[in-house]
């Protein structure tokens, strides 16, 4: 199945008055077709996953392959698990709008929790940004992390140094304490 690209560039003045608000409210059936047709596809191949989840593995690639839909299919499945999630319907509607390369970087099971709400807050409206901002955070983590180990090592290496470290009236007190 391919994505479908819509284009608002019909000339509706070239028909009667009539046929143009027909068209028109055809027009916005579709619209609306399009927007929930991966969460639908999604919540059917959800369905169907989870009937053939106690299966041996690859039946459900097996049954995937037979409909044609292998190649978008956790797509639309992870979609739909996403939307199913989010309670709050100005959420909903616009996680909705979003492009579909966009929903599919949010609805990932290894998308980072901390990027959603800057979709929904209107901070981020395109794919690029997602990866731009995803790719950032990951980096800011990676260096987060490593400060972490050095300053791990360190107070390692500041005990040790610590403990080793013998003071120099260590015999005096030690001959002092005996003799008492």
């Amino acid at each position: 199945m391919q994505e479908i690209t819509i284009q608002n560039d019909f000339d509706y003045s070239i028909v009667s008055t009539e046929t143009a608000y027909r068209l028109k409210a055809l027009s916005n059936q579709l619209d609306g077709v399009y927007q929930n047709y991966q969460v639908e596809v999604g919540g059917i191949l959800y369905q169907a996953q989870q009937e053939l989840a106690n299966y041996d593995s690859g039946i459900f690639g097996n049954w995937l392959d037979s409909k044609g839909l292998k190649r978008n299919a956790y797509n639309y499945i992870n979609v739909y698990k996403l939307l199913q999630n989010l309670q709050n319907p100005s959420e909903r509607e616009i996680f909705l709008n979003q492009p579909k390369s966009l929903q599919y970087e949010m609805s990932k099971p290894s998308a980072n929790p901390a990027l959603n709400p800057q979709v929904f807050d209107g901070d981020v409206t395109t794919h690029k940004k997602y990866k731009e901002l995803e790719r950032k955070l990951k980096e800011s983590e990676e260096r987060n992390k490593q400060l972490e180990e050095q300053t791990l090592k360190q107070e390692v290496i500041e005990k040790k140094v610590v403990i080793e470290k013998v003071p120099e009236d260590y015999e005096a007190t030690k001959n002092l304490n005996s003799d008492l």
